[in-house]
Parts: C-alpha cells; structure tokens; sequence
C-alpha cells in the first residue's frame, strides 16, 4: 500500500477511535465536558444533510473561502462536500478534520458562515477519499471489539455497503440497555462517509444485529436510529 494512503488510513481510523470514544464517555458518565457553548454536540443521533454539486474549475474557491493550496488541477468537474457545523464538538474538532484532510490529499476548503466546511476535490479524489474512509470504518469496527468502552464485544462487522453492522457479544456481560450508545458511536463515523460518498445523510440508517460470541443465536435486532 502505498505510504502516503497508509498514514491516512491510520489518521483516519484513529480520528474515528477517538469520536467512538467521546461518545462513549458521553454516555457512561452524568456530566459531559463539552468543547463549546457556540458548538453543537457530535453526539447528536440525528445530522444534518450536506450538498454535493459540481462545477466548473473556475468557481472551485468562491469569494471569502480559504484554501491550503492551489485549486484542484483543471480536467475534471469540481465536486463539493459541506460537512455541517454539528458535526464539530467535543468529539470532533475542526483541527482534527483538517489534519485527515491533509493527509488525504484534499488541499481546498471554505469554512462558512454557519460553522459548516465545505471540501472541493476532483471527482478521483473523492473516490480515494472514500475508499480510504471505507477501509478506515472496517479497521476502526474491528478495533471495537474488546474496547474499554464496550467490554462486552467480541467482534464487531460491517456489510460491504456499511449501513449494516453485526455485534457478536459475550452475554454474562452483554447489556441491551448499552446497544444505543455503541450504535451512536458506528453511526456518526459512518454519517460522515455518506456526506463524501453521497452528499446527504438523509434517510440514513443503521442497521444493528446482536448475535451471542458463544453459539452464534441471536439476541437483539434493531434499527438506529428509530425510524
């Protein structure tokens, strides 16, 4: 694999761990320290649709945006991803998105008025974006498993189209009531790749299933959220 992909793929499935487990903390305690009063909880079970559009290479960095480089190389339709203002909070800072950015190549950005950031990149380099992101959220689920956070998981899957995860638990510690809070942690990650895979979040479920590590049965199946 090439270098430069690697370090992005662990940037990313570090950057994944880490919102996983402030929602986590979240969860487990009475108090939540939140990084901002102006900014709204990453936790939240619901986010925001972002707009993806092409356009001419010209009109790549509209007026009053800031940029780390010069605008994508001419040849190909500028796409843009907006990732909305309420995925920044104590989970997620925008330091963190830019350094993943970085890594991944993706150079030109405008932050809004709203709070929101607004990506431009190549139609290509959305796809390398997004294969990245996918391979991150597989390494970033398997790595649930055995997690301070959610002693009882074993082992943790995700289908090829990620909207689909598979829990498989140890019983003596599994606890229905903690299914909402490992969910919340896969699906705010994986809200975040359907923004750069298809530009809205939209309609966007998660569908969970809780099968006993020992046998295989199953235990619970659930949607997140409730639709």
């Amino acid at each position: 694999m090439d270098p430069r992909r690697l370090c992005a793929l662990a940037l990313c499935a570090l950057l994944l761990f880490t919102m996983a487990v402030g929602c986590a903390r979240k969860n487990n305690t009475a108090s939540s320290e939140i990084s901002s009063s102006s900014q709204e909880e990453t936790g939240s079970s619901e986010v925001s649709s972002s707009e993806v559009s092409s356009s001419p290479e010209s009109s790549a960095l509209p007026a009053g945006g800031s940029s780390l480089s010069s605008p994508p190389s001419s040849g190909e339709d500028v796409v843009a991803v907006t990732i909305p203002a309420d995925f920044f909070g104590s989970n997620l800072t925008l330091e963190q998105l830019m350094e993943t950015a970085r890594q991944l190549g993706m150079n030109n950005y405008r932050t809004n008025d709203d709070g929101s950031v607004t990506f431009y990149m190549t139609e290509s380099m959305r796809q390398t974006v997004t294969d990245t992101f996918a391979d991150a959220l597989r390494m970033y689920a398997a790595g649930l498993a055995g997690n301070d956070a959610w002693p009882a998981v074993t082992k943790c899957e995700l289908n090829d189209s990620l909207d689909q995860v598979t829990l498989y638990v140890d019983e003596e510690l599994y606890s229905p009531q903690r299914e909402d809070t490992i969910a919340k942690a896969l699906y705010i990650p994986l809200s975040l790749y359907r923004l750069f895979m298809e530009g809205s979040t939209e309609g966007f479920t998660l569908q969970c299933t809780v099968k006993a590590q020992a046998d295989g049965h199953t235990l619970s199946m659930f949607t997140y959220p409730e639709e």
